[in-house]
């Protein structure tokens, strides 16, 4: 079993809103909700993210990007290990094109990395868990 397929399988899937759903309740990856570990940000909530005192990673993402969707079995194994350094967070574009607008984003995905409350570093395009768990390292020091 692939390392992707592998995460997917791990557990159920658990909203924001405390909601559980059975992974045979969703066929395709892009289908995750976001765990308690990982924040869905908005024009409403975003600012209050960036402002708890840890450093955040933003990814904008889409449900029509496939390359996005590769990410979110990374982004939830990252969340596991860095989630008491870091702030998870996912924007999606279609729902929150202000916040694509403000950011200035252009393609997808793209992962904006931010310490104390200003940009640090940004990325875009799909990364590997290497690659990711490398700049969070950096970001988390």
């Amino acid at each position: 079993m692939s390392e992707t397929n592998q995460l997917l399988a791990e557990e159920p899937l658990i909203r924001t809103d405390g909601t559980i759903f059975s992974r045979e309740t969703f066929s395709r990856p892009w289908s995750l909700l976001m765990s308690g570990r990982i924040h869905e940000a908005t024009i409403g909530n975003l600012s209050d993210l960036l402002s708890k005192g840890r450093p955040v990673i933003v990814d904008f993402w889409a449900n029509w990007c496939s390359p996005c969707h590769a990410m979110t079995p990374i982004m939830r194994k990252l969340s596991k290990e860095f989630g008491q350094q870091v702030i998870f967070v996912k924007v999606d574009v279609a729902n929150n094109r202000d916040l694509a607008t403000q950011f200035n984003v252009r393609s997808l995905p793209t992962f904006i990395l931010f310490r104390n409350g200003k940009e640090w570093d940004r990325l875009t395009r799909a990364k590997s868990l290497k690659e990711l768990r490398q700049v969070l390292e950096k970001l988390a020091t």
